[in-house]
């Protein structure tokens, strides 16, 4: 597969507030006192907010200078650097199935002959992840099952077309039980469906910050890749340059702006983008195991313009 190329504040407030009401006796016509006994109304007032808990990861060419070696599951807000002033990374996370130990399928990807198949037949679960160009941030939220992945940047090399993977940009990365009290999802802007072989998405949104939620609804695994477009760049124009149909002349004239990486079937992301005002296209680069073309060359492929 040529994986290329994530839940908001909970703010829980506990009130409790005791007001003490004394008594009053009243007092007789001729010779008692009155007498007013009680205590001030004197709120106490304990709050506690959960905030979704923020994991940095740092990466460059071609390994994760910056990574945690083991976090709590639940909701988790993945924050991805890319420190390359050349090629583009992504922090892709596979939960690998109960069976199959890191080192396994660390020693599985050192084989030459490792194929697609036999790789994600050791995953349980593709959980998504951030990505961006050199020099660029991302973020996603996604909710972590409990159990050991791979931190993987599948995106391949523009020089020589090798993943990063297989040039060592992988490690282990254990996920722990997730604490009682989880935060809650991010407010979402926009609802973003993936398919066999398509986007539901909008076609045109206004500039600025927006957070997308992206469910995959497919049979197949899929993700969303957001590139934003040189003026005068088409979405066709991109696809030509990804399958080969058009010869590159220079620079690439688009740009990796942000994603949810690859997400097995019912899995979603959140990610949050800050968009300029242009031409951007929506891309998944997952393999169709029947045909073996990527996605994007059977239709999952997607114009949106910010306005």
């Amino acid at each position: 597969m040529n994986l290329r190329t994530p839940r908001m504040l909970l703010f829980v407030v506990l009130a409790v507030v005791i007001f003490a009401i004394g008594a009053v006796a009243c007092s007789d016509d001729d010779d008692a006192d009155d007498e007013v006994g009680g205590g001030d109304a004197t709120p106490t007032v304990e709050s506690t907010s959960v905030e979704i808990p923020s994991v940095t990861i740092v990466a460059n060419d071609y390994l994760f200078v910056d990574a945690p070696s083991s976090i709590p599951g639940g909701l988790t807000r993945i924050v991805f650097s890319n420190e390359s002033v050349a090629e583009d990374h992504q922090a892709q996370l596979l939960r690998l199935k109960d069976d199959v130990s890191y080192s396994d399928f660390d020693a599985a990807l050192d084989d030459p002959d490792v194929t697609e198949t036999d790789i994600f037949a050791m995953v349980a679960t593709a959980a998504g992840g951030p990505g961006t160009s050199p020099g660029g941030e991302n973020e996603n939220v996604i909710d972590l099952e409990e159990g050991t992945y791979a931190l993987i940047c599948f995106i391949p090399s523009p020089t020589d077309n090798v993943q990063h993977a297989f040039k060592g940009m992988r490690q282990e990365l254990e996920v722990t039980a997730a604490p009682d009290e989880q935060a809650e999802a991010p407010e979402v802007d926009v609802n973003v469906g993936l398919a066999d072989f398509e986007f539901d998405a909008p076609e045109t949104l206004a500039a600025g910050e927006t957070t997308f939620e992206v469910m995959n609804n497919g049979p197949q695994a899929h993700e969303m890749a957001v590139f934003q477009l040189d003026e005068g760049t088409t979405t066709e124009d991109l696809l030509g340059l990804l399958t080969g149909a058009v010869e590159p002349t220079g620079p690439p004239p688009f740009t990796f702006t942000g994603q949810v990486a690859v997400m097995t079937p019912g899995e979603s992301g959140i990610t949050t983008l800050d968009l300029e005002v242009g031409s951007y296209a929506l891309l998944c680069f997952v393999t169709d195991p029947e045909t073996g073309l990527p996605h994007f060359a059977l239709g999952m492929a997607q114009d949106l313009v910010v306005e």
